[in-house]
């Protein structure tokens, strides 16, 4: 969980920075990303407690995309449910070694 929260916080300071298209960004990990935050979201906010900073851009990374999502689907996609998390964690899980994983939860529209 940690190596994906740095991942995504590597991917919030590219598009803090311009080198990355927020709408890009939504249209390839926003599922991914919303299930992440959603199950992730006791850690990053204890975290937090102890150093503000940590997974910062993550953070405003994730409240973009939710905007993004909410603009585009009425915000359908961006509080997952445990039930979501379960269901796509144990498709990951059954997907076979070096298989590239499907598209998430339905078809995202691209700001």
């Amino acid at each position: 969980m940690i190596d994906l929260l740095d991942f995504y916080e590597h991917i919030g300071l590219l598009v803090r920075r311009g080198y990355l298209d927020e709408g890009d960004v939504y249209g390839e990990f926003a599922d991914p990303m919303f299930l992440l935050y959603t199950d992730a979201r006791p850690l990053i906010d204890a975290r937090q407690k102890e150093e503000a900073a940590v997974w910062g851009d993550f953070v405003d990374l994730i409240q973009t995309m939710q905007q993004i999502d909410k603009d585009n689907n009425a915000g359908a996609a961006n509080h997952p449910s445990q039930e979501d998390i379960y269901e796509e964690y144990n498709a990951d899980a059954e997907s076979p070694a070096g298989a590239p994983l499907p598209k998430q939860r339905g078809t995202r529209t691209k700001k």
